[in-house]
């Protein structure tokens, strides 16, 4: 599987249609039929998840009273924080 750019590809059926004199309602159907189509990976789902995950070891780590658990799940946390911060980066270039 591999992701693709719906919108980018509708442009280009469009332009395609424009460009080869194509009829408009197979354009349209082809574009509807693209945009029917399930998302794959939902950004805003995988961030939902990533903030449970954060809040989670936030908890366990409340609760600790071992600094060698601790130090475990804190970096564990770091590392959930860190992807939180790749995936905002991500959803805001586009």
């Amino acid at each position: 599987m591999r992701l693709i750019d719906a919108d980018a590809f509708n442009k280009q059926v469009a332009a395609m249609t424009i460009k080869e004199n194509y009829p408009v309602e197979k354009a349209n159907a082809m574009m509807k039929l693209i945009d029917m189509q399930p998302t794959a990976l939902d950004m805003a789902d995988i961030l939902a998840q990533l903030e449970k995950r954060i809040n989670t070891q936030l908890q366990i780590i409340t609760g600790l009273n071992d600094s060698v658990y601790e130090y475990g799940f804190t970096k564990s946390l770091e590392a959930y924080q860190q992807c939180r911060l790749i995936l905002e980066d991500a959803i805001h270039e586009n």
